[in-house]
Order: C-alpha cells, then sequence, then structure tokens
C-alpha cells in the first residue's frame, strides 16, 4: 500500500509479517475498539509463538487506540477522509503506522517535532475534552523507540523494538 512505503525502511520487510486495517470517514467507537483489539491479539498471538509471553500487544492497546483516535479527531473523520492503519512485526520489533488523508503530517516543522519528540506547540491544543491533553503524544513518546514521519503520505510511524520494551517492563517492575 503506497501511503505505508516508508515501512520498507523501517522493519525488514523480507522477515516481516503486515496487517492493514481500514477505517471509513465516520466511524463509531466500537469500530474503533475492534480494531485495537484485533491489533493487539495478532500481536499477543505473533510473539507468543515466538516464545515472547509479556502480552505486547495487550501492552500496547493504549497506543494503537491514541493512534487511531488522534486520526480521527485530528484528520481523516474531521475532513471525511478514511483512516488507515498498518502494523509492520517481526521478531525485532514492530511498527505501527496511521494515515487520516490529512495534512498534519504533511509539514515538515510537524516532522521535526514529532520525530525528536519536542514540546507540542500551543495550537496542539483544544477545548474538547477528549483530545488536546497531549496525553497520547507523551506515551508515544514514552513508550515508541522512535517516530518517523512520513511527509509524502502524511503517515505517522511509531516503532518498537522488543529488546527495548522488555528491558523497559524488567525495570519498571524492580
Amino acid at each position: 500500500m503506497k501511503i505505508f512505503e516508508l515501512s520498507d525502511k523501517l522493519i525488514d520487510k523480507e522477515n516481516c509479517f503486515s496487517v492493514y486495517y481500514y477505517l471509513p470517514p465516520k466511524f463509531s467507537k466500537n469500530l474503533e475498539s475492534s480494531l485495537v483489539i484485533s491489533a493487539s491479539f495478532t500481536l499477543d498471538g505473533y510473539y507468543e509463538i515466538n516464545e515472547i509471553s509479556e502480552k505486547i500487544g495487550r501492552q500496547h492497546e493504549h497506543l494503537i487506540r491514541e493512534m487511531i483516535k488522534n486520526s480521527r479527531w485530528h484528520g481523516g473523520s474531521k475532513d471525511n477522509f478514511p483512516t488507515y492503519f498498518g502494523m509492520f512485526f517481526n521478531k525485532e520489533g514492530f511498527v505501527f503506522g496511521c494515515n487520516d488523508g490529512g495534512d498534519y503530517f504533511k509539514q515538515e516543522d510537524i516532522k521535526e517535532i514529532w520525530e525528536n519528540k519536542k514540546e507540542l506547540k500551543k495550537f496542539h491544543e483544544s477545548d474538547n475534552k477528549d483530545i488536546g491533553y497531549h496525553i497520547g503524544y507523551d506515551y508515544f513518546k514514552y513508550f515508541l523507540d522512535e517516530i518517523k514521519i512520513d511527509i509524502n503520505h502524511g503517515t505517522l510511524y511509531g516503532i518498537v523494538l522488543i529488546k527495548n520494551f522488555l528491558n523497559k517492563l524488567k525495570n519498571k517492575n524492580d
């Protein structure tokens, strides 16, 4: 899928599984929840087969939900574009990709902020109680090893290396 072509550079595609989800412009909370559950179970199953039993997908449900919710509020749904969510995973790690058809992630200054995990600008705030508090962004900065933006297609990518995640988990439990 063309909107996810950067994923080829972010993860070894020869030894990688890919799963794509399509969400129409106006989608319900139930459809969002179904996608989150499906994606998390897919990751859990894959990593369990590969003898990692830490419920990788379950522990990243909030991250998946934030990606979908943010695309819904900031791009796709408000501009009547569908949202595409892709997962690319192998034994070393996984990449989430999200494209909402909007222009937000097509901006060089936005790419600079997100990829370098800088503080968000004032215009990111909102009076809407469901968005605008940067909780999702802070979560991305902590749980994602890297954030990449493809400004040509407006796609956000989050990269998680399994080794780093397991170390964070171990340190949290110590």
